[in-house]
């Protein structure tokens, strides 16, 4: 199973998404605040309508492990790219 997640992708626009195996963001839906967005990961992430505070910040700690995934990645990468 996939862990959705959500990123701000403009000033008022966060984008639900999952990112696929080669690490690409694949956008599911937009929605015009954070909370919107954080109730769609929970629902895709197979919780109840009604998300609790605590489900909020477990999606909200998921997206973010992903945004330090990401960066991990785009460090490893630069410095591979320095020793060429």
């Amino acid at each position: 199973m996939s862990d959705w997640v959500y990123i701000q992708t403009e000033p008022r626009l966060w984008t639900v998404g999952v990112y696929d195996g080669n690490g690409k963001f694949q956008p599911e839906s937009d929605h015009d605040s954070s909370e919107d967005a954080a109730k769609q990961v929970h629902y895709l992430n197979g919780g109840s309508s009604q998300p609790s505070e605590r489900d909020y910040l477990h999606d909200i700690f998921g997206t973010l492990e992903a945004i330090a995934d990401d960066l991990h990645a785009i460090r490893n990468a630069m410095e591979a790219r320095e020793r060429i």
